[in-house]
């Protein structure tokens, strides 16, 4: 039987006793119930059957009592539990946030650093094409002037 079942029986036992006593407008005179007792034995018998129902509803309540303060530390564990699972949560969609801004900037400097590299290698080309030039310039002045 589960811990929440076993308390509500515990407590409609305690609640039908307290309604008991209120509906009856007086205590259970557990003096009076040994005094009437029609010999010693009877009284023994009596003491006994009243020092067990104290004892059981003493156990009763505090069982109820410390059932009670389980499920309040147990509430509380799990209210702890979700309270860094919410948090958990935001770190991680606050990661995701950060990486999709990191792989925005990567793709951006990809781009720049190809954007660079086809203006370096266009800028080489041009300087290759003028190199040439300036160099069959010279042999046509060479082949021009010695002939």
């Amino acid at each position: 039987m589960q811990l929440e079942d076993k308390m509500e029986k515990r407590r409609a036992v305690l609640a039908k006793q307290a309604r008991t006593l209120q509906s009856n407008g007086q205590t259970v005179n557990y003096v009076d119930f040994v005094l009437n007792a029609e010999s010693v034995t009877d009284a023994i018998a009596r003491v006994n059957v009243v020092t067990r129902l104290v004892t059981a509803n003493r156990e009763m309540f505090n069982s109820q009592k410390e059932d009670k303060e389980r499920v309040d530390r147990a509430e509380v564990k799990a209210k702890n539990i979700m309270n860094r699972q919410r948090e958990n949560i935001v770190a991680i969609e606050q990661n995701a946030i950060d990486l999709k801004e990191q792989e925005a900037t990567k793709t951006a400097v990809i781009a720049r650093l190809a954007t660079e590299k086809t203006t370096i290698q266009t800028k080489k080309e041009v300087e290759l094409v003028r190199v040439a030039a300036e160099k069959a310039e010279a042999a046509a002045k060479k082949s021009f002037c010695c002939s």
